[in-house]
């Protein structure tokens, strides 16, 4: 989930998803969206595990992590 989770970041999009997986990835996207501190969301999904990548979504979860909420 984590990784099809960055895909989506990475590409903005849900395209190439299917059934349950395209489902709980708009969920997550949408609650993204919406949060108030969606940091918090992120460090939550993660769980301390830290993706040590370069693309949006990997940056994302790594600044949620370091406390970086802008």
């Amino acid at each position: 989930m984590r990784a099809l989770l960055l895909r989506a970041l990475r590409d903005q999009s849900v395209v190439g998803l299917t059934g349950a997986d395209r489902i709980r990835v708009a969920r997550h996207l949408a609650a993204l969206r919406t949060a108030e501190d969606p940091a918090s969301l992120l460090r939550a999904w993660f769980r301390g595990d830290v993706p040590t990548g370069w693309s949006p979504g990997e940056l994302m979860v790594s600044q949620a992590h370091e406390g970086r909420h802008a």
